[in-house]
């Protein structure tokens, strides 16, 4: 049946079998208990009530929303699609178990400043350009400065500046 978030007010899907559990918005993280029915008033559970907590997806770096009860089990990254088990303590890191699909991650040639779209599975690796054919080593990190292999030509020249005189001033007698 579909609901409404008391909080957001976006509709979200509650499956029968939940009625009178917690459920909490996948997009506010509001929580919320499953009415009888998708006309009944949806009651909010207050803050202090709620479970909390987030993590960040070893794999694509957005915030996942967890709950206590979750902690040392499997969790899932609604971004990317990521498969991890949660850490139990702050201080451990999530343990990736299968690597989903990273929406691609632009950036900026470090020659001509051409945009070139990456994966997750391009990073640490070599990178071309397909404007100035520019080789590099795509980061790691987005901070992280890019290593030019082999510098490629620029092509963002005008094309008058490429042309014989001969052949520009013909054209501009045209």
């Amino acid at each position: 049946m579909r609901i409404q978030c008391p909080a957001c007010f976006i509709e979200v899907e509650a499956p029968h079998a939940r009625v009178g559990d917690e459920g909490q918005c996948a997009i506010c993280g509001a929580g919320f208990i499953v009415p009888e029915g998708s006309r009944d008033r949806v009651e909010m559970i207050t803050p202090e009530k709620l479970p909390s907590g987030e993590i960040d997806c070893p794999v694509c770096s957005t915030s996942v929303k967890i709950s206590a009860e979750n902690l040392g089990k499997k969790g899932r990254c609604e971004r990317c699609d990521s498969k991890f088990i949660i850490p139990r303590n702050d201080s451990d890191k999530a343990k990736i178990l299968e690597r989903g699909r990273l929406p691609i991650s632009e950036l900026n040639c470090p020659v001509c400043s051409t945009v070139v779209r990456v994966s997750w599975v391009n990073l640490g690796k070599k990178g071309r350009c397909e404007d100035c054919h520019s080789k590099f080593i795509v980061p790691e990190n987005p901070d992280d400065v890019i290593e030019i292999i082999e510098q490629g030509v620029a092509f963002h020249q005008p094309v008058d500046d490429r042309l014989p005189e001969e052949m520009q001033s013909s054209q501009a007698e045209q």
